[in-house]
């Protein structure tokens, strides 16, 4: 994803509508995009859509964006329906999201009076509505850019690592709900960029990226080497600085408003509600405002939460007693003394299953002696030539005949019966490791019996020495306790 980011970012050429350079940001009551669009014909004073977007669109937009940080709805039907959206920036408090939604209907009703269509964003929120419905849609015909003449030092390191970095939350955003990301990445020493991008949460995840990655190809391009800048569109904006703008803890998470949106009902006679497109409500119910309930008192939350915090605790106790009881209970079945040969962890089969599994251990089944059945065999194809023979044929011809057959050769030394005659490590590394060094020829492995031991501590009065022999060959297995 990031790749396709920065490739429709570098292909943007479009120049700007609007470019506008500052030597410092608005100020939050300062509109810094204001499209009254003048294509689309106004509205009569006293009319009904006037009526629909004044006295119903308007406060509930302000009531309910203010709440959740997003919200949209439309009122009416046609031709005088009306939708609209708010949208505040992620990182701010509801409180100043609703000063700034207020700062927002006071622009419209003062400089887009009788427009249709408005779309008004501040510094911290944004408004829209429109006789036609502009949900999940990506509106980028107005643009505008705010920078400063503060120069940065290292234009292309500037550029390069400031990219990076709105890849990066271009990436995350896209994939979140709230369509809101900040970061910040080093430029120079103790020097970092810091960065916040965000799109209208009714868009989809992709024509968040398409939105956002517009709006980098537009700043890439045209950076002008400013330490600073904040470039918007209707539907998505990203702003970058020197210094830190956004608050370093996010305002507390509310549930989110639901996409799409609700509609809300027209002036009485109330007219039917629209119908919005993937609203499932039923339209008796969905034109209707249902005002918020009480919330509940904090002191019964409290004790709620206080007596289900109790009635777990008491449940893990009982839970644990019970537990340990079963536990104790068990161990006492157990038989007091127990044959020491059944508790040995190497013994994977009694002593009848191995004989008859071996026919009376029978030589014809013996590929060894003591536990070396593979040095055995790789001694036997050793001195018949054929140690090949070893290899696991599913390898078929992905290996070195001559690297196998060395490997062999300093394995079988370091096995040989005369413990002076064994290899060194050090040897063993040299070997493996040069061609040119030979190698001696290996005499017979050594086999051993191969003896199990354990310590089974008994109490003084019992204390004794016994000993236990399996034989069959020259096998045998030995159990030795404690004088």
């Amino acid at each position: 994803m990031k790749n396709h980011i920065l490739s429709a970012a570098r292909s943007i050429q479009i120049p700007f509508l609007f470019f506008i350079l500052l030597h410092g940001l608005h100020t939050q009551a300062q509109d810094i995009l204001l499209n009254c669009n003048p294509n689309t014909p106004n509205y009569t004073s006293g009319s009904e859509y006037e009526t629909n977007l004044k006295n119903f669109l308007l406060p509930s937009l302000v009531s309910n964006g203010s709440v959740n940080g997003f919200f949209n709805t439309s009122v009416g039907t046609n031709p005088n329906n009306v939708y609209g959206l708010v949208q505040c920036r992620g990182d701010i408090s509801m409180d100043d999201c609703r000063v700034c939604l207020e700062t927002s209907t006071r622009v419209v009703n003062q400089k887009c009076s009788n427009h249709i269509d408005v779309d008004v964003r501040l510094e911290t929120c944004l408004l829209r509505y429109s006789n036609t419905s502009f949900f999940g849609e990506v509106s980028n015909s107005m643009v505008v850019f705010i920078g400063t003449s503060t120069k940065v030092t290292d234009l292309v390191l500037f550029s390069r690592q400031l990219g990076g970095l709105m890849i990066t939350l271009v990436s995350s955003a896209s994939l979140k709900f709230s369509k809101f990301e900040v970061g910040s990445t080093l430029y120079l020493d103790f020097s970092y960029i810091y960065a916040m991008v965000q799109c209208s949460q009714d868009l989809s995840g992709g024509s968040c990226t398409s939105c956002l990655s517009d709006l980098l190809g537009r700043v890439l391009s045209n950076i002008n080497a400013s330490t600073e800048g904040h470039i918007f569109t209707q539907s998505c904006f990203l702003r970058f600085d020197d210094k830190i703008f956004y608050e370093l803890v996010p305002p507390s998470s509310l549930p989110p408003s639901s996409l799409p949106p609700s509609s809300l009902p027209g002036p009485p006679p109330p007219p039917s509600p629209a119908t919005v497109p993937g609203s499932s409500a039923p339209p008796s119910d969905s034109g209707k405002v249902t005002p918020p309930g009480p919330k509940p008192s904090p002191n019964i939350v409290a004790v709620a939460v206080s007596v289900v915090a109790g009635v777990l605790l008491i449940f893990v106790v009982c839970f644990y007693i019970l537990r340990r009881k079963r536990m104790a209970a068990s161990k006492s079945d157990l038989p007091a003394t127990r044959d020491p040969i059944e508790n040995q962890d190497s013994l994977q089969f009694d002593l009848v299953t191995i004989r008859d599994a071996t026919n009376g251990f029978s030589d014809t089944n013996k590929l060894g002696e003591g536990g070396f059945g593979a040095v055995y065999k790789a001694w036997k194809n050793w001195r018949e030539g054929t140690p090949l023979e070893l290899m696991d044929p599913s390898l078929s011809q992905r290996f070195s005949r001559n690297e196998v057959i060395k490997s062999i050769h300093i394995g079988l030394l370091c096995v040989q019966d005369n413990i002076e005659d064994r290899p060194t490590m050090s040897s063993v590394v040299l070997m493996l490791s040069s061609y040119s060094i030979p190698l001696a020829s290996p005499s017979q492995p050594a086999f051993f019996s191969g003896t199990i031991t354990r310590l089974n501590m008994q109490p003084l009065e019992q204390s004794k020495s016994r000993s236990k022999s399996y034989s069959a060959s020259d096998i045998s297995v030995s159990v030795t306790l404690p004088r």
